[in-house]
């Protein structure tokens, strides 16, 4: 594993970074597919000569350099390079160290900032990382033995922020879990099936053999469709209680906040204690510089700042540890503290509660995003941002990418389309403090990465996933069934509903009675179940399952006719009802069940 650079050297290349962008690397605008998904996938590819000239190029574009710096074929990477310039985001793929060596040594030589250096191999992502600290890092996992908690871990430490899956890798709960902890979830899918599984998981980008049959699939998704979900984050707990405290992360968690921010501080005897400011003066019963007290000092005042009737404890990092702790809540932690001793506290800390899988660092302070990147390379950062500096998405690229960190914004400097430019880049955006809940839902129905927000309990009932398992339907119209699936909201609460759906391949004749209810002639199909979900306000967007499977009840089933045709059965069926095919289905998706 490499050595992390000094944190002056960090510094210089950030500084470098933003300084001197030639012409010749200029940003690509990368093609945005105008579909039914506010934040669809990126769509990435592998080069072929004439790749990025096509109707709807890949956003990004996988090159294999060799250490000639040529790509199988024989095309220097250069003139692969010169192609794609300004219409698509190269990603370096490397698969030797003599690749990575030649690699890392052209793009620090030519100044390429918008570019992402990529291999299997932690080892070499991370030497190519070393020396060119103003770029993102891919590191794939294809055909691994690695849990999302490994991955994280290696791929932090390797300087990689996005994690690339294998088909058989991929699915919902694993691809948020890592998302949650601030990485990229990149997917590659080789089938129809595999594409929709990645998308409907909410990856953020996918790799794919053909681009124009990738946008071709996302254009089956309805408008007002939601596939990724944002990540709710609790300001300071909820509005509704004493900010900073227990009780406050108590209810924001209850009310389905997938995590808690806190603002810590290192007392003069070495403990961490959660506030907002650095004095008491403000948001407690005392007075004084919190790091100029001890613990005991500390602790004899309460917080009497926020919602809520009576006062509560002020509350250290431990306690919010040990209270969360086998629980799904993330903890992100901002570092407001400049003393340099809380990161060792920290990390000891964490160790000794033993939560590395709760937490993720965040700070306004790049000096500690630097400290924590180098004493605990397995911890995901967060850079914060308090004006429109970065919002450019190659400003931002220079400005977070030698921290490995996500770009976190004041919430009014976030268009949707910077956050598609950024997706190109494997950068997730994570704004911040909504103020209101018309804000909240707008951001909440353009898909962004995560909404840290002062109302928590807003989103309790909003509908965030589709669950659907392998459907067996009935061969008589006497015994048709509806088609459904449990809605789970982001408070975990599930109801069943009635779904319709889109096939994603198969053969299988569908039929749908005068009442709505289905049933099926013979064959097997995959599909997809949807669901419109209504809240407030308004408030509306589609959800899709990932993709399961439809058969015939086996008992059902009928020999079929001698020659293998089995249309014979179709006229008295089609007359009870609709037949659907499967290349019917494609026009016919937005059919209401009832």
């Amino acid at each position: 594993m490499k050595k992390l650079l000094s944190l002056a050297a960090i510094a210089l290349c950030a500084a470098v970074a933003v300084a001197f962008v030639p012409a010749s690397a200029a940003p690509a605008a990368v093609y945005e597919k105008e579909c039914g998904i506010a934040l669809p996938p990126v769509i990435a590819a592998d080069y072929a000569e004439g790749v990025a000239d096509t109707a709807e190029p890949p956003a990004d574009v996988f090159l294999y350099p060799d250490a000639q710096l040529n790509l199988p074929g024989g095309v220097s990477l250069s003139a692969a390079l010169e192609e794609l310039s300004g219409k698509a985001v190269p990603v370096l793929y490397v698969s030797e160290q003599a690749a990575a060596d030649a690699v890392a040594a052209y793009v620090a030589q030519e100044k390429l900032t918008d570019c992402i250096l990529a291999s299997d191999s932690a080892e070499l992502v991370a030497s190519m990382r070393e020396s060119c600290t103003q770029v993102q890092g891919l590191l794939d996992f294809r055909g691994k033995e690695a849990e999302p908690f490994s991955m994280r871990d290696l791929a932090n430490a390797s300087d990689a922020k996005i994690v690339l899956l294998g088909e058989e890798q991929v699915n919902g709960e694993d691809v948020r879990w890592l998302q949650e902890r601030l990485m990229t979830v990149w997917a590659a899918a080789d089938t129809d099936e595999a594409f929709y599984a990645a998308a409907v998981a909410g990856c953020n980008g996918i790799l794919v053999q053909d681009a124009q049959q990738a946008y071709d699939l996302l254009s089956l998704f309805d408008e007002g469709t939601l596939l990724h979900f944002p990540m709710v984050v609790g300001h300071r707990g909820i509005y509704s209680e004493k900010q900073n405290t227990l009780a406050a992360a108590r209810l924001a968690y209850e009310a389905g906040a997938d995590a808690v921010e806190c603002d810590i501080y290192l007392t003069a005897d070495g403990e961490i204690v959660i506030n907002h400011d650095i004095m008491l003066d403000n948001t407690t019963t005392g007075t004084g510089n919190i790091e100029e007290m001890t613990l005991e000092e500390v602790l004899q005042y309460e917080v009497d700042m926020g919602g809520g009737g009576q006062n509560r404890p002020i509350a250290t990092l431990r306690e919010f540890f040990e209270e969360f702790k086998d629980t799904d809540l993330v903890h992100f932690v901002e570092i407001k503290s400049s003393r340099p001793e809380i990161v060792p506290a920290l990390k000891a800390l964490i160790e000794e509660c033993g939560v590395s899988d709760q937490v993720v660092v965040i700070s306004f302070l790049s000096d500690q995003l630097a400290r924590v990147h180098e004493q605990i390379p397995a911890l995901s950062v967060g850079y914060l941002f308090n004006s429109a500096e970065g919002t450019d998405a190659a400003e931002a690229n220079s400005q977070i990418a030698p921290y490995n960190a996500t770009y976190n914004p004041g919430y009014q400097f976030v268009t949707l389309d910077q956050v598609r430019q950024m997706a190109a880049r494997g950068i997730t955006v994570w704004p911040w403090t909504y103020p209101n809940t018309q804000d909240f839902d707008k951001a909440y129905m353009n898909g962004i990465n995560g909404i840290t927000t002062d109302y928590a309990d807003r989103s309790s009932d909003y509908a965030v996933r589709l669950e659907a398992e392998d459907i067996l339907l009935p061969r008589t119209d006497a015994e048709a069934v509806d088609i459904t699936a449990w809605l789970v909201t982001q408070s975990g609460s599930r109801t069943q509903v009635s779904c319709e759906y889109v096939t994603v391949s198969g053969t299988m004749t569908i039929l749908q009675n005068a009442e709505g209810k289905y049933y099926a002639g013979r064959g097997e199909a995959v599909v997809m179940l949807k669901y419109t979900f209504t809240g407030e306000e308004g408030l509306s967007y589609t959800l899709y399952s990932e993709p399961v499977a439809v058969s015939v009840a086996a008992q059902q089933q009928d020999p079929a006719p001698a020659g293998g045709c089995s249309a014979s059965a179709l006229p008295s069926a089609a007359a009870a009802g609709v037949v659907l095919t499967a290349a019917a289905l494609l026009l016919l998706r937005r059919r209401t069940v009832r």
